[in-house]
């Protein structure tokens, strides 16, 4: 006996992975500021602060300029060379930076995987 599929259970099943994966990759794209001091480059969403492991990304950008961005949780970002500052700056977690738009840019800019 073959176990039957139903075509409203298979269409279920696809409209929910579909919707979850486009839903994932439209939440990460925000508008955020830029905010930058000797501890490092941060994404400002709202009041909460985050550090970019990928600061290069936002080196065209000015300290508190607007701009959207699309961004990937990471873990920790790598140790910064040379000197440390000794300033404590609060921030919730790291970020890699996947997409800018600049605030008037007519799309976004991507990195190429």
């Amino acid at each position: 006996m073959r176990p039957r599929i139903h075509f409203k259970s298979l269409a279920l099943l696809l409209v929910i992975c579909f919707s979850s994966h486009f839903s994932d990759a439209q939440w990460h794209c925000r508008k955020a500021k830029i905010i930058r001091n000797c501890t490092g480059t941060y994404v400002q969403f709202g009041k909460n602060n985050y550090l970019v492991c990928n600061e290069e990304k936002l080196s065209e950008w000015k300290n508190d300029q607007k701009i959207k961005v699309k961004t990937r949780k990471v873990a920790s970002c790598p140790a910064p060379e040379g000197e440390i500052c000794m300033l404590y700056y609060e921030y919730k977690g790291s970020v890699e930076i996947t997409g800018i738009k600049p605030k008037g840019a007519p799309k976004f800019t991507f990195e190429k995987a």
